[in-house]
């Protein structure tokens, strides 16, 4: 199989960035916390199936996961990115609020999407 070059590294931080312990991040693929601990430590590889549900649920790519350190491109927590968001959007007028909000439909493919 080939060596997944930063999957327990991004295991770990993923991890962290969420607040789960390595029992509550098992729960959440269906594996123990020593498997975990193994993939985070690097002594067993996950199988395909295993890569598939982190990627799943952290809404990443294989080759994210597996081979880009997320700690250097990801910088700042969801909630963190979500409040720059809000911000920058109450910075801007009505038009580029519009604009950019049909971008984010069509980037989304929600055609039936509205602002409330």
């Amino acid at each position: 199989m080939m060596k997944k070059y930063c999957f327990g590294d991004n295991l770990i931080y993923l991890r962290k960035m969420y607040k789960l312990s390595q029992t509550q991040l098992g729960v959440i693929v269906g594996k123990t916390h020593s498997a975990i601990s193994n993939w985070e430590r690097g002594t067993r590889e996950p199988s395909d199936a295993d890569v598939q549900a982190f990627c799943e649920h952290f809404g990443l790519s294989p080759a994210d996961l597996m081979y880009r350190r997320l700690d250097e491109q990801v910088k700042a927590t969801p909630a963190e990115r979500e409040e720059e968001l809000i911000l920058l959007a109450r910075l801007m007028d009505e038009e580029q609020f519009r604009k950019l909000f049909d971008y984010a439909v069509e980037l989304l493919g929600e055609g039936n999407a509205s602002l409330s």
